[in-house]
């Protein structure tokens, strides 16, 4: 889809674990991190999670669905975004 801030952004299928089987996948944007990026960046990266998660769903608002932020690599880290 392009890049953001952080790193590159890609176009991604989601479907919710134990969702009807007839309920159709909905197009999301998959943020990724990219793999040289500074501290204060990856800080800005996980704020930018933390504040996903507490403003919740609001019609003006990206909805976020959730986010993998295991330390294998920091290229690895992703946000989910609907």
């Amino acid at each position: 889809m392009g890049c953001g801030e952080f790193g590159v952004v890609y176009k991604g299928f989601y479907k919710a674990p134990n969702s009807d089987p007839t309920e159709a996948r909905r197009i999301i944007a998959i943020k990724t991190v990219k793999e040289d990026m500074e501290l204060v960046h990856v800080k800005s990266f996980l704020a930018e999670i933390k504040t996903m998660a507490f403003v919740g769903s609001h019609e003006n608002i990206v909805e976020f669905i959730g986010a993998c932020i295991e330390r294998i690599e920091m290229s690895k880290w992703i946000q989910i975004l609907h």
